[in-house]
């Protein structure tokens, strides 16, 4: 591990492309396509020994239905269920979604770039941002808040916050790949701390309403997925995952193969 300022000034986060955020945002001959960053959640899930040992080797799968707000995946036998939140910020999904170019393919390989949905400059959340301002106290009483007397950061806020108290286990994934700056030194440990530390005072509001379950984050450092789990004041590391370990994720990389970020995650031959 590295001191907390030399993490802070070498990591840099880049946000994946909207195909791993919005589900079936890749439109495949006219229709929208399978992606869907639920799918290569329980992949990698699925290839993580930790898990494994949660599920006693059962694996896990998406469920028929979630009119009833059943979890994202459930293991075949039973054993073990979690939900998955992306960690983005809902105003910021949204304006990738009307900013970037929209994609279309006709199956056979060819991909075509459209222009995007919307136009003009739009004002978007970094939510991990927004929430170190905020002390527990602070985010308990934005979370009792009418939403009609809500500011545009409180509103974001409040949503998250309302989606992490549910009584199930979850999975919070920062869809993002993390550079080093060419620090080596830096490990999965310092990148899973440095994202722990920025959502602490929200997860302090969970603890409060859920017990009895568990709490991870993830995010993608060094073309693996790493996993912390969060204890009280702290997140220990639990798994890696490379990401060629999920067709999912690997299909959607094809289609930004240009793109020098994805590129260096494409990691094997189809």
């Amino acid at each position: 591990m590295v001191e907390k300022s030399e993490r802070d000034q070498c990591l840099i986060d880049n946000i994946l492309p909207l195909g791993f955020i919005r589900n079936k945002s890749i439109m495949i001959n006219l229709k929208p396509g399978a992606n869907c960053y639920e799918d290569y959640l329980a992949d990698f899930l699925n290839e993580s020994k930790w898990f494994m040992s949660k599920t006693m080797g059962g694996k896990f799968r998406r469920p028929d239905s979630e009119a009833h707000g059943e979890n994202d995946a459930l293991s075949d036998n039973d054993l073990y269920e979690i939900d998955f939140k992306l960690i983005l910020g809902t105003s910021f999904q949204h304006v990738k979604y009307l900013t970037e170019p929209q994609i279309s393919t006709n199956g056979t390989g060819v991909t075509y770039y459209l222009k995007s949905v919307g136009e003009g400059e739009y004002k978007a959340i970094v939510l991990h941002v927004a929430l170190r301002e905020y002390s527990e106290k602070e985010l308990a009483a934005i979370l009792k808040m009418d939403i009609r007397q809500c500011s545009e950061i409180e509103e974001d806020i409040r949503r998250f916050l309302k989606s992490i108290i549910k009584n199930k286990n979850l999975l919070l994934f920062y869809p993002a790949v993390f550079d080093n700056s060419g620090n080596n030194n830096i490990c999965n440990e310092d990148v899973l701390i440095a994202l722990f530390e920025d959502y602490d005072e929200a997860l302090k509001i969970r603890n409060k309403f859920v017990k009895d379950k568990e709490t991870y984050i993830g995010t993608i450092y060094n073309n693996n997925i790493i996993i912390g789990l969060c204890c009280k004041d702290r997140i220990v590391p639990i798994d890696s995952i490379r990401v060629d370990k999920s067709k999912t994720f690997q299909q959607i990389c094809r289609h930004y193969d240009m793109n020098p970020l994805i590129k260096s995650l494409m990691t094997f031959e189809p």
